[in-house]
Parts: structure tokens; sequence; C-alpha cells
């Protein structure tokens, strides 16, 4: 496993509860490079390279909220001052379409409608990365080459059954997510996943870019700049500033310090051309108490996960406890047990394979 630095910065009847988890059971053993996080194990920042901008830009918001769920997953070592970052090539993400649903403040169903569309476009979802990134991992290819590759990889499915989708990331992606020594963007977890719409997630994007580069007030920039870093520099109604402003951003801004730690961001003309906006200023404040507040809300879903989690297998425990027991290749009743001349005390709980199968998986 690969990890570099980043500088500064998880029945129909009961009866039938036990043959639901040894199909769960079989579906892990077949899928053994499946990383099993759930909310328990996701980290409230995510971090990425500024190469991926442009592809994050483009995703749909169902796209983009699994690829960032996806980064929350990664495996990281914290320092006083750094933090390792680690990405495995050969391992998947599992996410719960609950937790997606949690996060997100929407409902089930909506969540899992989400998440399919996510999965299939991330699977066909071609990047294209920077010349410059691509010659430092190849030095012998031509200074104009471009090697597209799509972000998600074979092992990358959605199960409605199991209410989950598995993605892969191609191997290529290892420099966008972890290599990251310097030209990196830090988000917020739950900031980036409640905004609610892609025009509002593109400005925040950029916001903690602009942050993460150290402009922590403001940002100086070109009109026809600031849209081309947004994605907007082909449509045509945004070409006047006034249009810009009233249709893009403030529109924008409203859903950006509703649903994240910014409490306000504004944007001014600093130079004009032939009458026209040519340089703008945007400024913004985040309120670092929000942070802390959004924090907590991700430990209060994180507990209420966890709790459920813990109830429900409780449950699942008392029900094999009494009804069911596992021999060699199979689960069997006390009284198929009995008919068989097998000794019930030998058989295997739930939660007794639950363990041996935790302790398969760790080994």
């Amino acid at each position: 496993m690969k990890g570099h630095r980043l500088v500064s910065e998880k029945t129909s009847e009961l009866m039938l509860m036990p043959f639901l988890f040894l199909g769960i059971v079989c579906l892990l053993s077949q899928n053994k490079d499946v990383s099993d996080l759930n909310l328990m194990s996701m980290s409230k920042k995510i971090y990425h390279r500024n190469d991926a901008r442009p592809a994050l830009i483009g995703m749909s918001l169902s796209a983009k909220r699994l690829f960032f769920m996806c980064l929350a997953q990664l495996e990281r070592e914290s320092s006083k001052n750094d933090v390792l970052i680690k990405f495995d090539s050969s391992k998947s993400f599992l996410i719960q379409v609950k937790d997606y649903a949690a996060l997100c403040e929407i409902d089930y169903s909506a969540a899992y409608r989400q998440v399919v569309e996510g999965v299939e476009e991330l699977r066909g979802y071609v990047l294209r990365p920077s010349q410059g990134l691509l010659r430092k991992q190849d030095e012998n290819i031509p200074v104009d080459a471009i090697t597209p590759f799509t972000i998600a990889t074979d092992g990358t499915w959605y199960s409605r059954g199991e209410g989950c989708v598995n993605i892969k990331f191609a191997k290529e992606m290892e420099p966008l997510i972890s290599s990251l020594t310097g030209n990196f963007t830090g988000q917020f977890l739950l900031s980036a996943m409640q905004i609610p719409d892609g025009n509002a997630g593109k400005l925040y994007l950029i916001l903690r870019e602009w942050i993460s580069l150290g402009y922590l007030t403001d940002k100086s920039i070109t009109f026809d700049e600031l849209k081309d870093t947004l994605g907007l520099s082909t449509i045509k109604s945004y070409e006047q500033f006034k249009l810009f402003n009233d249709l893009f951003f403030k529109r924008s801004i409203k859903k950006v310090i509703e649903k994240t730690e910014f409490t306000e961001i504004k944007i001014e003309i600093l130079e004009r051309r032939s009458r026209k906006a040519h340089k703008v200023k945007v400024s913004y404040r985040y309120d670092v108490n929000l942070i802390d507040k959004k924090d907590k809300i991700v430990n209060k879903l994180i507990t209420k996960s966890d709790l459920s989690e813990k109830k429900s297998d409780h449950n699942i425990v008392d029900v094999a406890n009494e009804e069911s027991r596992f021999f060699d290749n199979r689960w069997y009743s006390k009284e198929e047990a009995g008919k068989h001349n097998i000794d019930w005390e030998k058989g295997l709980t739930s939660k007794e394979m639950m363990l041996k199968m935790k302790d398969r998986f760790q080994k």
C-alpha cells in the first residue's frame, strides 16, 4: 500500500434472518477486497489534488457525492503537522445507501436512485489528467500526451437487495487523491454532501480550493478566468457580469451559506475594460464554530448509525440462538439438527460467525 504526505492537514420472517446473514457472508467471501467502511470510519474532511477540479465541476451531484464518500474512507494516519493518506488500488469502497441518505438529509428511496445513477456515471466518467501530472509519472511520454481513463473500474457494482454500492477506483487515480504534497483542496464532508445542487457545489469547491491555496478571505481574479474555473465559460447567458451575478452567483451564495460553514460571500468589480467587467474580487467569511457544529452532526449520525447496527446485530443473535446454528456448510434449526443426529451445542451462532468472519478478513 502506498502513502504520501499531506501538509497540515466508517424477515420476511425472523426465521430467515440467519439465512440472510449467510448470504451476506458468502458475498463478502467472494469480494475480499471490499473495504466495508460505514459512517463510523469516515473522515470529517476530504482532500484531492486541484487537477481533479475540472472533473468534479463536470460531474452530476450524485456522482460527486459518491466520490466524496470514497475519499472520506481513504485510510490515513495523523500526526501534529501531517496527515498520511493511503490509497490501495486493489481495494474498493463499500457505501451503504442509508449512510448516503443520512449525510445528504434525503429519504432512502431518493438516496438509492442517486447512488445507482452516481455509480453508473463514475463507471463511465473519463478523466484527462494534466500533462504536468502525467510527466511526473513518466518522463518519457511526449510533452502533449493525454492518457484518459475512467474513474471507476472493474469491481464497481450496486445491489438493491443489500442496499449498497461498491466503487473501485482505477489505479491512475492515485496521484489525484494521495500524492498531495501541494496544490490540493480540502473540503468538509458534511458541507460538500449537503449542498443541494451543482452550481452551489461548484462555488463551494472553488472557495475551498482558494482557502487551501492560502487565499483565506478573498481572491482577485479576471471575470473570464472565474467563469472558466467554475466550468461556465461556454454559457452565453453568463457573458455579462450582471446576468452572471443574478443567475448564478447570488443564487449559489444563498445555498452555500445555508448548508456550509460560510457566513458571507460577495463579489465586486475591480476593473472594467470597454465598460465590461474584467477583474473581480470574491470575498468570503466562514465560522469555525459552524465547522465544529457540523463535526458534531457527523458524530451524531455516526453514533446513530452505530447504535442502530448494534441493535440490529443483537436481534439477529437472539433469533439465531433460539432458532438456528451453523454446521459445516449450512444453517440448521434445533429440530433439524436433532433429526440428523447433530450435536446442537457444537453449532456456531450468528454472533460467533460474525466474529469468525471478522477475524478472517483482518488477517
